[in-house]
């Protein structure tokens, strides 16, 4: 968790996801899901940023780019921690966005 936050790989996330390349948004995100299956990562993640520039990329996703996106957002949902900041940083709202696309 340290090392992931001190290393500054946060912020990086944050600018590959806002990438115009969508094959650099899908690496990003599908890092960040795998990333998203450790506890100790997750603590961080409303906070960094990452949880909003997913969000915000979900209007002009493709199919490749959404499916990481759930898949984020469904590890996320498996820690109990992490189930009052998706309500709070609109994940479910945003779910339900990337079931009507």
């Amino acid at each position: 968790n340290i090392l992931f936050f001190k290393l500054g790989a946060p912020a990086s996330m944050v600018e590959l996801v806002k990438d115009n390349d969508k094959d650099i948004q899908i690496l990003a995100v599908a890092t960040l899901r795998h990333l998203s299956s450790n506890g100790y990562i997750t603590e961080d993640f409303s906070s960094s940023g990452i949880v909003q520039s997913v969000i915000r990329c979900i209007s002009w996703a493709n199919e490749d780019l959404r499916c990481q996106i759930a898949g984020l957002f469904a590890n996320l949902s498996e820690h109990m921690e992490c189930q009052s900041i998706m309500v709070l940083n609109g994940i479910v709202q945003a779910i339900d966005t990337l079931l009507s696309i």
